[in-house]
């Protein structure tokens, strides 16, 4: 016989509460999931964390875990509303290369994802497009004059350090700049 309960048989409230929970927290989860994948591999993390400090029920867990869950859908959908109330406000621009500790103090990282981020900050934020194109062709510039670090230099190529590759560019931009002045 079959543990299912027949439509034409009465349900327990408890039963029809226990669904409707069990609903809304797969709900929660799918679409959160869907919109942040990578946060409910975060929330996991953070509930080993909350299990043991808090001593959490199995039951105050998913709690936790539904409430974080909602909380990630409730921050997208009035991140929009805000942005579009407020505007868009100042911002951290930064190259993702992460810190690379081994290379650190060697001075062979390559600057030019930091530079670019200056032009983009420039662009973006600060509604500077003028300066950031500036920054920008003297990257170009200088990256078309053979200026290379080690990671993107070619075989047989001269390889510059990170400060080397630094005055390159900054070369270049009194270059560019020069000519922009002479042409105003």
């Amino acid at each position: 016989m079959s543990n299912r309960t027949l439509p034409d048989q009465p349900q327990s409230p408890a039963a029809v509460v226990n669904r409707s929970y069990l609903w809304m927290v797969a709900s929660v989860a799918a679409i959160s999931g869907f919109l942040f994948g990578f946060d409910t591999a975060v929330i996991n993390g953070a509930l080993v964390f909350l299990r043991r400090q808090f001593a959490l029920t199995s039951l105050l867990t998913e709690v936790a875990a539904s409430s974080l869950l909602l909380g990630c859908l409730i921050g997208a959908a009035s991140a929009g509303v805000f942005s579009d109330r407020f505007g868009r406000r100042k911002a951290l621009y930064e190259p993702v290369h992460g810190s690379a500790p081994d290379i650190a103090g060697k001075g062979i990282a390559n600057p030019l994802g930091s530079i670019l981020s200056v032009a983009m900050m420039l662009r973006l934020t600060l509604d500077r497009p003028d300066d950031a194109d500036l920054l920008e062709k003297a990257v170009g510039i200088a990256l078309a004059s053979g200026a290379r670090t080690a990671d993107i230099a070619e075989g047989g190529a001269k390889k510059l350090s990170t400060s080397q590759m630094g005055d390159a560019v900054l070369a270049a931009l009194d270059k560019v700049a020069g000519k922009q002045k002479e042409n105003a």
